[in-house]
């Protein structure tokens, strides 16, 4: 996690201590699999979720998805052309998309 994605979360932790932040990987976008992000309660967990905990930020991570995220970086891009959660680097992604929220896992 990078250091704005835990100010981030401790910001959100502060407003509503019980919200984090979901991260899921899905077949889909112009590479193969897709990253997804949402912001959930902890009260809405599944069985197979890994809670990962840094500084008081909060980051969900199911099984099958932390297989092509483990040792990725999490960020948070703010300017001209969006606003939003983003995988910094992905050590399991062998190639990504222009957009970055699609890549090629290597298998």
């Amino acid at each position: 996690m990078s250091q704005r994605v835990k100010w981030l979360n401790r910001q959100r932790a502060e407003d509503s201590p019980a919200r984090c932040l979901r991260i899921s990987v899905e077949p889909g976008g112009c590479s193969g699999f897709q990253y997804n992000f949402s912001i959930l309660n902890l009260n809405e967990l599944e069985e197979d979720d890994r809670v990962f905990e840094s500084h008081g930020a909060k980051v969900v991570v199911d099984e099958c998805s932390l297989t092509l995220l483990r040792g990725a970086t999490v960020d948070f891009e703010d300017d001209m052309m969006r606003t939003a959660f983003v995988i910094a680097k992905n050590p399991v992604a062998d190639s990504a998309c222009g957009c970055g929220s699609s890549f090629q896992a290597k298998l």
